[in-house]
Order: structure tokens, then C-alpha cells, then sequence
């Protein structure tokens, strides 16, 4: 099963919707037009974007002759019918397969499942990088469907990636998605719900935040104090994360030196030449985001 992660929406204020869900889910998904597309231009293009990291597709086969299909599941609800389309495109190899599938009813949720055949050709990395991209086209330009659709695996060609599409034509268009789930073999199978735990869990990975905590240290009578603080993630990461941090000291003549993040958390030093006891508060941002 795939876990949706989403980074951002440009094109709505409230990514997330309680309100407007299939039977059986909570959530959704949602993308609002403030402001309508306008005439799409040729390299216009706006797609939301699952990526997987090359290790969890090992089981796909991918690259040998015993290559396996896979079936992609979702619901969807959009204002704007009509012929839209999801890409597979292999960051690897770069090679990709287009499937279409038809909104026939504005407003209203749809089930829908693709099945993607297996490819013999490209083999995933068997790392943490990013291998594959799976792209619900929204927005596409001549640029993005001039060519035939490549239903079928191919060397990367975007002009046969997508069909012409706007799912924000006018004001106010809406395009929700959830129950997304991705599973070996040409079946779909019932969603399979996860825990929360689960879920903060796998999210975890890529990317956590440390609320400001603060800590105090004794200072000598005399001279200056150093102090050493470790700061673990709640998970492994994905990779060595980017690490934001936030310092504040109870007097003006502290500092920090903090270290290189690895993928299970850093450490920071924290010097004063005060002469008393010193309060330190602390937080952090850390992202290995693909």
C-alpha cells in the first residue's frame, strides 16, 4: 500500500477537507480554485505527486523478466469531468506509463483502478532515494499531450505523458482525492486503514519538529561554562535531514555550536561566559524530504 504524502497545494488554502469524503473515510485531499487557470499555455502543468523511494519497490521486479503489474485505487470528486490522466515515470531509468481514467459526474465521488503492466526494462535503485513518481495530472499544455499517450513503458517522453486536462477552469473548481492505495498484482483489494501511530510513524522519516524546550545548566563561580545537549529523532530518518534550530539564552553572552544531523539526531554545545546559572530553550525543524 502507498501512504499519500502531501507537501503542498499552491492552489488551495485548506489542503485538507473534513467535510467532503466518501463513505468509510474521514478525510480528503482538497484543492480549491481562488483563481482560475486562464488559457493553458504549452508548458503549463500542475500534477500532484506520490514519491517512493527505490528500496520499497523492490518487490515489483522491475527490470527482469518476472516484472509484475500493479493496480493503483483511489476515490475521487472534482467540479471540472472529464479525461484525466495518472503517470508512472521511473526517476531511475527514465522511462514512464500514462493511464487515463474519466471524472463522469462533477461533484460527485468516483472509485477508480488502473493497472500498470510490469517492465522488463530498468531496474529500481535499491537505496532511499527517490525512483518513482506517480502524478495525477490536473493542469497539462500541448507541451505535456501532443504526443500519443504512452499506455504502455517507454523511454520518458512528456509531450506523451498526459492528456489535455483543467481541473481549475473556473473559480471556485474543486478536485479532492483520498483512499489512494498502490498494490502489486491487477486487482484492486479493499483501502487498508493504518493506525495513527502507524502513520506519524512512516511520516516521521522525512520529517519532524521539536516544539522550544528548555534547559538549564549550573555555571561555575568563576570563568565560563560549556555544556553538550544530544537531541535524537523520534525515528530513523530517511537520510541525514537539514536541520533548523532555534536558540534562545537567559543572557547575551551565550552561544551554540551545533554539529552535523546523521539520521538518528545531532548534538549541540552550549558555551556561556556568564558566571551563573544559565537557561538555554531550544527547538527544531529537521527534513529529508526526497
Amino acid at each position: 500500500m502507498a501512504v499519500l504524502r502531501v507537501r503542498r497545494s499552491e492552489r488551495s488554502s485548506n489542503p485538507i477537507s473534513s467535510t467532503t469524503t466518501p463513505d468509510g473515510f474521514y478525510s480528503s485531499l482538497k484543492f480549491l480554485t481562488t483563481t482560475n487557470s486562464g488559457t493553458v499555455a504549452a508548458a503549463d502543468l500542475i500534477y500532484l505527486a506520490q514519491i517512493f523511494e527505490g528500496q520499497d519497490l523492490q518487490g515489483w521486479n522491475k527490470g527482469d523478466a518476472q516484472a509484475k503489474s500493479v493496480t493503483l485505487s483511489f476515490w475521487v470528486n472534482a467540479t471540472q469531468t472529464g479525461t484525466y490522466v495518472v503517470r508512472f515515470l521511473d526517476a531511475d531509468n527514465s522511462r514512464n506509463i500514462s493511464k487515463s481514467y474519466t471524472i463522469d459526474s462533477a461533484d460527485t465521488w468516483e472509485y477508480k483502478t488502473l493497472t500498470y503492466a510490469g517492465d522488463t526494462t530498468g531496474a529500481f535503485g535499491n537505496d532511499a532515494n527517490a525512483s518513482l513518481y506517480v502524478q495525477w495530472g490536473l493542469v497539462a499544455g500541448t507541451d505535456w499531450t501532443s504526443g500519443t499517450l504512452a499506455t504502455s513503458w517507454a523511454s520518458g517522453s512528456n509531450a506523451a505523458a498526459f492528456e489535455p486536462c483543467d481541473a481549475f477552469d473556473a473559480d471556485s473548481d474543486t478536485f479532492h482525492i483520498t483512499g489512494v492505495q498502490l498494490e502489486l498484482g491487477d486487482t484492486a483489494t479493499a483501502f487498508e486503514y493504518q493506525s495513527f501511530g502507524q502513520n506519524l510513524t512512516l511520516c516521521q522519516r522525512y520529517y519532524t519538529q521539536q516544539a522550544t524546550m528548555n534547559y538549564g545548566y549550573p555555571a561555575p563561580s568563576t570563568g565560563g561554562y560549556a555544556a553538550r545537549q544530544i537531541y535524537l529523532f523520534p525515528v530513523t530518518m530517511r537520510a541525514a535531514p537539514t536541520v533548523t534550530a532555534t536558540y534562545s539564552y537567559q543572557n547575551n553572552t551565550a552561544s551554540t555550536s551545533q554539529d552535523a544531523a546523521t539520521v538518528i539526531g545531532y548534538s549541540v554545545q552550549y558555551v556561556s561566559t556568564g558566571q551563573y546559572n544559565i537557561t538555554w530553550g531550544h527547538s527544531h525543524v529537521a527534513s529529508a524530504e526526497i
